[in-house]
């Protein structure tokens, strides 16, 4: 008898639930990022240029305070690290061949990443809105039970793009809570083709980790690695990320 129950439990259980995606969205949807937030972002690259099979190399870090609240978004230099891009700038005019990651990273904290860290809700369902549901399966990650959604991403591309694409793929995997709130995700992107003859490829796979702070999701964690190649001139990849903390 108790066994008949606990099956019936389950099947009312899981008939009650809703599905991950609908969640997903409904979670998001009550996350409207409105309360100010102070956050301290570092942002930390290194990237390898190949080109006749001479490598160049270069890394950097910086950290920045960012201001997200009702009057847009305000980010704090301190003064040493705007006289590191001096110093950075001026060894650059005196020889060419050196690195610069330094004006790279700063020119890495703009208004639109910054929104994209601290008030991540909106551009996730704005990335829902042109992707297709693949699957949705169980998964324990660090001991947490979760639910794995997989979509393929559907963003829009020229008619000039898509006639030089030979294959494209855009997927998405995001794991969430029994809540719908998004704990990690993965975006992988690939692509191959050819222009005037000249074949290139190119990837990406970009990391995130999400906290919910207030009415806001934000990204404690953005790890990108990337990587290009031109047939005739060579390949590139970048390897970036950005640690958000907020007190």
């Amino acid at each position: 008898m108790n066994y008949k129950l606990a099956i019936m439990a389950w099947v009312i259980g899981t008939s009650l639930r809703a599905d991950g995606l609908t969640d997903l969205k409904n979670t998001l949807e009550k996350l409207n990022n409105r309360q100010p937030i102070r956050a301290q972002v570092k942002a930390v690259s290194s990237s390898v240029a190949t080109v006749d099979k001479k490598a160049t190399q270069e890394s950097g870090s910086m950290e920045v305070t960012v201001d997200h609240n009702s009057n847009g978004v305000r980010i704090q230099w301190t003064q040493d690290d705007m006289d590191r891009v001096r110093n950075e700038s001026a060894q650059g005019l005196q020889n060419a061949d050196l690195p610069n990651p330094l004006r790279g990273l700063m020119n890495s904290f703009n208004a639109t990443t910054m929104d994209l860290l601290l008030a991540h809700s909106d551009d996730l369902l704005r990335t829902l809105s042109v992707s297709q549901l693949l699957n949705e399966t169980p998964e324990t990650r660090n001991g947490q039970a979760l639910r794995k959604l997989k979509f393929k991403v559907n963003k829009p591309i020229t008619e000039a793009n898509r006639k030089s694409m030979k294959s494209y793929l855009d997927e998405l995997t995001i794991w969430i809570d029994d809540s719908g709130l998004p704990v990690v995700s993965e975006e992988k992107v690939e692509l191959k083709g050819s222009r005037f003859l000249i074949g290139f490829e190119s990837s990406s796979l970009v990391k995130r980790s999400f906290r919910r702070v207030g009415d806001r999701l934000i990204v404690t964690d953005n790890e990108s690695v990337s990587s290009n190649a031109i047939s005739i001139m060579g390949t590139t990849s970048n390897k970036s990320r950005f640690i958000v903390t907020v007190n």
